[in-house]
């Protein structure tokens, strides 16, 4: 009985020790920011920072939670085309 106590004290002393050791190694107290590029890089669908498309803040038309709307948005050419397709269609 007294043995079976022993190992088992000693296993988890062990343990402890392994775990304290692998996560002083992991979390060396060093903060890691993160740029932009990495941002961009793992933002998804509909959630996309304005920074992170090729027109930036410039022409993003941004709607928040509120209703409050900022920023313009710019139809370019090939906006116009569609909108005429689309309507040239649907008559």
């Amino acid at each position: 009985m007294n043995t079976r106590i022993r190992q088992t004290i000693v296993a988890v002393t062990f343990s402890a020790t392994v775990a304290l050791g692998i996560t002083g190694a992991t979390l060396s107290g060093q903060t890691k920011e993160t740029d932009l590029a990495q941002v961009c890089a793992n933002a998804t669908w509909p959630m996309i920072p304005a920074e992170c498309l090729e027109g930036q803040q410039s022409d993003v038309r941004k709607i928040s939670p509120d209703g409050t709307v900022t920023g313009t948005t710019v139809l370019t050419s090939a906006d116009i085309a569609l909108a005429e397709r689309f309507q040239t269609a649907f008559q």
